[in-house]
């Protein structure tokens, strides 16, 4: 199986040995087209980064991500990056995605794009989980809000296990529908020509 997409994601992972935002992405992303989780997971890789400015980092070195035809998804907030980037608060989400997407090495000697997406979340993961927040234990809610990485994993899993919960999520955050969508396409892309 040929990996199509590797997410770079600002977050890190919580107490549990898997990443349950991939998880969520990948399942969301399933729902979407006619493959199974399983391969969507092989096809699609997880690089929890810890912080935004190692997930930059990465972008300036991620040709070795970019074997055999993959591309790069870069997810990050919004409420930060501009800091992140020494750019003015104000400035467009435009200039923000253009500035990362520059990090990135040339592709093909620079014959083609480069093949690096950039989503930036409105405004943070804790955000996300309140567009549905009316559906999620309000409890779990509250400590996911105050950056604990086991209950936003808790409530990220109850997402990714429910058919309505997923619904319900790219109902309310376009963002997230966006990036369920993009996941999908990519991932259901036959195997990409590695040029000569």
């Amino acid at each position: 199986m040929t990996r199509r997409l590797v997410i770079l994601y600002e977050d890190s992972r919580g107490p549990l040995k898997r990443f349950p935002l991939h998880d969520l992405v990948v399942r969301s992303a399933a729902e979407l087209t006619a493959l199974p989780v399983h391969e969507l997971l092989g096809r699609v890789i997880a690089m929890p980064k810890r912080g935004v400015n190692k997930v930059l980092d990465e972008v300036a070195r991620c040709d070795r991500l970019l074997r055999g035809g993959a591309r790069v998804l870069v997810w990050v907030d919004n409420d930060g990056i501009r800091r992140a980037l020494g750019l003015a608060p104000d400035c467009s989400r435009g200039t923000v995605i253009s500035v990362i997407k520059a990090r990135a090495p040339e592709a093909h000697g620079g014959s083609r794009p480069k093949p690096v997406d950039v989503f930036l979340l409105d405004d943070n993961l804790e955000d996300m989980l309140s567009s549905i927040g009316t559906r999620l234990d309000s409890t779990l809610l509250a400590k996911a809000r105050a950056k604990r990485l086991d209950a936003r994993d808790i409530l990220l899993d109850d997402i990714a296990r429910s058919e309505q919960l997923r619904a319900a999520l790219r109902a309310a955050h376009r963002g997230f529908d966006c990036v369920s969508r993009f996941v999908a396409c990519v991932a259901a892309m036959p195997t990409w020509p590695i040029p000569s």
